[in-house]
């Protein structure tokens, strides 16, 4: 036994497709939008991470020097 569809609910179905096919496409814009927000963010991590680096380098440069100058003095 075949179905017959009315008219009105082939115009119903394509405007729910319709419909669909509207909010995939902002689904997917969504996604590429939070694509580039996660690599931003990951970018300015690594930023971050290399700046501590930096510092706490620049940190035990400057720690080892104070010590060895005052051990240095207050030896004599």
């Amino acid at each position: 036994m075949v179905a017959v569809m009315s008219e009105a609910r082939i115009t119903q179905l394509e405007i729910e497709n319709a419909r669909l096919a509207a909010s995939l496409e902002h689904l997917t814009e969504s996604v590429r939008e939070l694509t580039r927000t996660v690599q931003d963010l990951r970018d300015t991590m690594n930023r971050g991470r290399g700046a501590l680096w930096v510092i706490v380098g620049a940190s035990t440069l400057v720690g080892g020097a104070i010590s060895a100058g005052l051990t240095k003095w207050l030896a004599e």
